[in-house]
């Protein structure tokens, strides 16, 4: 089934996700579980898009973190480096010469709580 800890825009995961691809483009039945489907349901979101996130440690933070990061940050961030919103998948990057944050996209996957969690 895979690494749990994996995640499908981990830079480790370009191989699968390359197989994965041609899998899809040649119509091959695959039967994916745990990890596998976990890069389907991103693939099927994101398609082609690359997809580096710098926040979390490449496992997304809270919404709210997004207007705490510091201009000198934000300034030296790459084109494709984005702000993942755990709780949703939703994806953020900023546009080049502008000030905020523009949502782009939605990775296919969010970060489950426990009831205990959600309760707090």
């Amino acid at each position: 089934a895979g690494d749990p800890n994996l995640l499908p825009w981990s830079p480790l995961c370009n191989h699968v996700r390359m197989l994965l691809k041609q899998c899809i483009k040649q119509h091959k039945p695959t039967l994916v579980m745990g990890f596998g489907f976990s890069m389907l349901a991103f693939l099927c979101a994101m398609g082609s898009t690359p997809v580096k996130v710098f926040n979390g440690r490449g496992r997304g933070s809270a919404l709210s973190d997004l207007r705490q990061i510091p201009e000198s940050i934000c300034m030296s961030l790459g084109e494709n480096e984005s702000f993942l919103d755990a709780a949703s998948g939703d994806l953020y990057r900023r546009q080049s010469g502008r000030a905020d944050w523009q949502k782009f996209g939605n990775v296919g996957l969010h970060m489950a709580m426990s009831t205990a969690d959600a309760e707090a």
